[in-house]
């Protein structure tokens, strides 16, 4: 396991597939990182497992990202609010006709 990582200046980086590497984050980089990219620059208020791949596609790893995306996510007021409606009561259906 540990050969997919490599030390460089007292920086942990994760080796990517494509040879990319990625920069090993710690909790608290973390949660930072995750604000900035929910609320920062980029904005995007997606669900977790996008937002996650938002960061990793940014150049930082971390073994549970995906699952600290969706807590944040799921904690965020706005995309409670105005998320999708799917799980709505159904409201009754109202004729229309046609003239």
């Amino acid at each position: 396991m540990a050969a997919g990582y490599f030390l460089d200046k007292q920086i942990l980086y994760k080796k990517g597939a494509t040879k990319r590497c990625s920069k090993c984050v710690e909790n608290h980089e973390t949660k930072k990182i995750i604000d900035e990219v929910h609320e920062g620059i980029c904005r995007i208020h997606a669900n977790g497992l996008s937002m996650s791949r938002q960061i990793m596609r940014l150049g930082y790893y971390r073994v549970s990202m995906v699952e600290d995306c969706v807590n944040f996510a799921q904690r965020c007021h706005k995309c409670q609010i105005y998320g999708d409606k799917i799980h709505m009561a159904s409201s009754p259906l109202h004729v229309i006709t046609a003239l």
